[in-house]
């Protein structure tokens, strides 16, 4: 629990002090990759790529059925799959979707490659990290939109103060013109 709550701390702090998503997530969910003995924990935008951390490489085949999954079929939803044949130790997966405000942007998705189920503890902490990419997502839109205003105003200002001087540009000359 006090390894969750460390890398849940350290992902508030990095998106308080304004870093963007792609400078500490994928140090994140390696954090929780090796403190939830997760094979793989993704975060799934719908419009853009999916930013994931594995610590197996075998599995190629699970990992692709939790992208799909978590792509295509949004919600909370865990599950463990059992052993099928024998030296298979079975899987469990949990996806928790990541919304802003009522708007679902995205899923965070996790698999264990052991049919142990996550939880209640690391549910409740991966709710909370798909929160916090959810704010993290909400606080870069807003840097974007702030910045693009600033844009604005400063390409209106330099406007006016062309538009100010060749008026009186103009003038002058048509003064000259008349005399």
């Amino acid at each position: 629990k006090e390894q969750l709550e460390a890398v849940l701390s350290w992902v508030a702090v990095a998106i308080a002090s304004g870093r963007s998503m792609l400078d500490f997530l994928p140090r994140a969910l390696e954090d929780l990759c090796r403190t939830l003995d997760a094979a793989l924990i993704a975060l799934v935008p719908d419009e853009s790529t999916p930013i994931v951390h594995r610590t197996d490489a075998g599995h190629e085949d699970l990992a692709d059925v939790i992208l799909r999954e978590a792509q295509s079929a949004p919600g909370v939803r865990a599950y463990v799959v059992g052993p099928e044949r024998a030296g298979d130790p079975g899987w469990a997966a949990y996806y928790t979707p990541v919304h802003v405000g009522r708007q679902r942007i995205g899923t965070l998705a996790a698999l264990r490659v052991h049919s142990e189920a996550f939880s209640p503890d690391e549910r409740l902490a991966l709710g909370r990290v798909a929160n916090l990419a959810a704010l993290g997502w909400a606080s870069e839109s807003y840097q974007r939109q702030r910045a693009e205003i600033a844009r604005m105003h400063e390409r209106q200002r330099i406007a006016d103060d062309l538009h100010d001087d060749v008026a009186q540009i103009l003038f002058a000359a048509q003064l000259s013109l008349d005399a």
